[in-house]
């Protein structure tokens, strides 16, 4: 009698217990899956934002970045540790040999230290991003990213391009053209629709910019005010979420980028 009231009492423990796994994998799955969304849609508006890149080139982008770590930036390379040399990151950065003191994901880590950012945040890995592209990649990628045409061709090219000459995996050549070919099947469809000026964000909902400050101001708050836009730093804070300039505080770093931005017309309204 016993053993069957402590038979029937450990199947209904177990069972719970399944129906809880079963819930909670359900909810870490759908998080997960919100939260890839969210961050893709983040590096495509930086993207096409802050890197001033058109839409085909953005969709060759996110098919890589989908691949390398599925637009997770804490993502880790599957089968190592850090101190093993894992890459990291929306890019998975990794040094060469892994386990030398310098490459590209040390300077990552530096390169955020140096600059106000934090090397785990999406935020920081987009600057990074941004600055590679702008000085190691500059001829060999920038450029070719930025004189693809605007159309589903562009974005293959875009795609093959980056995988080919910034990500290098292995058999890169083959795996190339599958990332080139999932910018154009998959991303383009999506963010060139109704949206043919890289303009707009993937939802096809309207981004609107702020108007152009004169190119000789020093303070956001002054070329704010210039355009006749507000300056209050509660102000300034929506601008710096809307414009992926994180735990905004009034830094002169986070001030300058906002700066620039506004020169460059490509300042984000919240």
């Amino acid at each position: 009698m016993v053993n069957t009231v402590v038979k029937k009492i450990t199947t209904a423990l177990v069972g719970a217990a399944m129906c809880m796994t079963a819930f909670v994998s359900l909810s870490s799955n759908t998080g997960i899956t919100a939260h890839a969304a969210s961050n893709e849609q983040q590096i495509y508006t930086f993207l096409t934002s802050n890197m001033h890149l058109n839409n085909a080139a953005a969709c060759g982008v996110l098919a890589n970045i989908e691949k390398e770590s599925n637009f997770n930036p804490t993502a880790m390379e599957y089968g190592y540790t850090w101190n093993t040399g894992a890459g990291y990151g929306i890019c998975q950065w990794t040094n060469y040999p892994r386990t030398a003191k310098t490459g590209r994901r040390t300077n990552l880590v530096n390169y955020c230290g140096n600059n106000g950012y934090n090397y785990k945040t999406l935020t920081g890995q987009l600057y990074f991003l941004k600055h590679e592209l702008e000085t190691s990649y500059k001829s060999s990628v920038l450029a070719p990213l930025r004189n693809v045409p605007n159309t589903a061709q562009g974005a293959y090219q875009a795609g093959y391009k980056w995988c080919y000459s910034f990500e290098v995996p292995y058999n890169y050549k083959n795996v190339s053209v599958t990332r080139g070919n999932i910018a154009r099947d998959k991303y383009w469809p999506k963010y060139n629709k109704n949206n043919n000026n890289g303009g707009n964000n993937g939802g096809g909902t309207s981004v609107t910019y702020f108007k152009k400050c004169g190119s000789g101001y020093v303070s956001i708050v002054d070329a704010l005010k210039s355009i006749g836009a507000d300056s209050s730093f509660n102000y300034r804070k929506k601008i710096a979420a809307k414009n992926n300039i994180s735990n905004y505080t009034g830094k002169a770093a986070q001030n300058t980028k906002m700066l620039d931005l506004l020169k460059a017309g490509k300042l984000i309204k919240p």
